[in-house]
C-alpha cells in the first residue's frame, strides 16, 4: 500500500525510537497543535501541551481575560522555588543545555 501524502500526526504520532536521539519533530502551530511539517532538529524545551482543535470556539475574551492558574503552589500558596516577583522556570536552562 502506498501513500500519496505523508502520514499525519494522528496516523503516526511518534517519529523516533524512544532509545534514539530525537533528530526530528513535527512543527507546532501558535496554539500548540502539531502540523504535518517535519523539522529535522531536536524540539526546543517548552512547557506545552498539544490540545485538539475545538469544534466550536467561543468569542475572544474581553479586557477581563482569564488569569493564569499556577498549579505548582504548596499549602502556603508559594512554590518552594518561587520568590517574591520571580517564578522558577527551567525552560531557558534546558534549551541552553540542548544547544551544546
Amino acid at each position: 500500500m502506498t501513500h500519496d501524502k505523508p502520514l499525519t500526526f494522528f496516523e503516526r504520532p511518534n517519529l523516533t525510537s524512544p532509545y534514539a536521539y530525537p533528530a526530528r519533530h513535527r512543527e507546532l502551530d501558535a496554539d500548540g497543535r502539531p502540523t504535518n511539517r517535519l523539522v529535522e532538529s531536536h524540539r526546543r524545551s517548552d512547557l506545552i501541551t498539544p490540545v485538539p482543535k475545538a469544534k466550536k470556539r467561543k468569542a475572544a475574551p474581553g479586557p477581563a481575560a482569564q488569569a493564569e492558574l499556577d498549579l505548582a503552589t504548596g499549602a502556603e500558596g508559594l512554590h518552594p522555588l518561587h520568590t517574591a516577583g520571580k517564578k522558577y522556570d527551567p525552560t531557558p536552562i534546558i534549551n541552553e543545555l540542548l544547544g551544546w
